[in-house]
């Protein structure tokens, strides 16, 4: 199976955004995104991504977590560049809204030799989170 993956700046038009979101849907695949603002957040709404990825530099953005929250979309958290004290402030600030959570592994080094991918924080994750687990995979 081949998947297309576009990759999309937040610099593009809005109507560009609908023109990928009506693209991808029209593949049968997910509209995903990773907005970096809270105008991203209203534009990526609007345009009906399906789920929020959240990029690991943005963990901490309470206000831009609590507007993708309203949309009451599931949440992708990326956790590199985090502790675990804020992944688990993250968490916390989704779960609170009973919407579906997955985590994902990341470690931020690019590219990040085996060693040190971090395939046994899944685990820990999954069992700590009682969520689905994945990685974000910059290791080639």
């Amino acid at each position: 199976m081949v998947l297309e993956i576009f990759l999309v700046q937040s610099w593009i038009f809005p109507y560009s955004m609908e023109a990928v979101g009506r693209t991808l849907r029209g593949k049968g695949l997910l509209f995903l995104s990773s907005p970096f603002s809270n105008e991203a957040v209203e534009l990526l709404a609007r345009v009906g991504v399906a789920a929020w990825k959240v990029a690991s530099g943005e963990i901490n953005s309470r206000g831009m977590l609590e507007r993708m929250a309203r949309t009451k979309l599931p949440v992708i958290l990326s956790t590199g560049m985090s502790g675990m004290a804020e992944i688990e402030a993250a968490v916390e600030s989704v779960r609170s809204r009973n919407l579906p959570l997955a985590i994902l592994q990341c470690t931020t080094a690019y590219p990040c030799p085996p060693e040190r991918v971090g395939l046994n924080l899944m685990a820990e994750f999954r069992e700590r989170f009682r969520c689905l687990t994945g990685l974000s995979d910059h290791s080639g």
